[in-house]
């Protein structure tokens, strides 16, 4: 009777500690699987622009500014010879070599799945930039080979839906705070090995769960 009873309190606290962690095992490993699969199906480099200018792939994007003062200018984006979106008043990056740090990034996209090269310009806008994280929004500029340009505006909200966005994001600068895919839980902390912490919790509690049943079973059948 009192090996069933251990049996029972190893089941008990194998379940408790199975069920407390399932749930952030799950996102951790969906947030590995989505990033895998990025790595996979492409290869993200920064180009820093020269004197305001990124020419590639017949694609010329130019970056305007207007100095408002030492510290800050109003700058908009021209690509193609065509002024897109609205201009916007930022704080320049002094003592960085790329001023626009943080605000403007140019990313070649190779496509391995198709074997392309395609840019894409993330501009973070500031409007948001006080606002909750969740509120943040940031437009991506698609250039393709035929220099034809696509946009797309990003918001944390809308992740799932543009897993490639999320990963230019990442990679831009542009992001004052780094999250993840679909959830934060890699980043929330601060510490990368915050997330080994539940993983251990679920494979303890596996081990105690499947101990505490089996030796149940074995002493009750006894």
């Amino acid at each position: 009777m009192l090996k069933m009873r251990k049996g029972l309190v190893l089941l008990t606290m194998g379940l408790i500690l199975f069920i407390c962690s399932v749930s952030p095992v799950f996102l951790i490993l969906r947030e590995n699987i989505i990033e895998s699969s990025a790595q996979a199906n492409y290869t993200i480099t920064y180009l820093e622009p020269i004197h305001d200018r990124v020419d590639f792939g017949g694609n010329t994007i130019e970056i305007l500014n207007r100095p408002s003062d030492d510290l800050s200018a109003v700058v908009q984006l021209r690509i193609n010879e065509k002024i897109l979106g609205e201009p916007y008043h930022i704080q320049l990056i002094k003592g960085s070599a790329y001023k626009y740090w943080a605000w403007i990034g140019v990313l070649k996209i190779q496509n391995k799945r198709n074997n392309t090269e395609n840019l894409a310009v993330v501009q973070r806008i500031p409007h948001h930039d006080q606002d909750d994280l969740t509120n943040r929004q940031w437009n991506i500029y698609y250039l393709d080979q035929t220099k034809n340009v696509t946009q797309e505006q990003v918001s944390v909200n809308d992740r799932p839906n543009t897993y490639l966005g999320v990963k230019l994001l990442m990679s831009s600068g542009t992001i004052l705070s780094p999250f993840g895919y679909e959830s934060d839980i890699r980043y929330q902390s601060g510490n990368p090995y915050a997330t080994v912490i539940p993983v251990v919790i679920f494979i303890v509690g596996t081990m105690l769960t499947i101990i505490g049943l089996a030796r149940y079973i074995y002493n009750r059948r006894a």
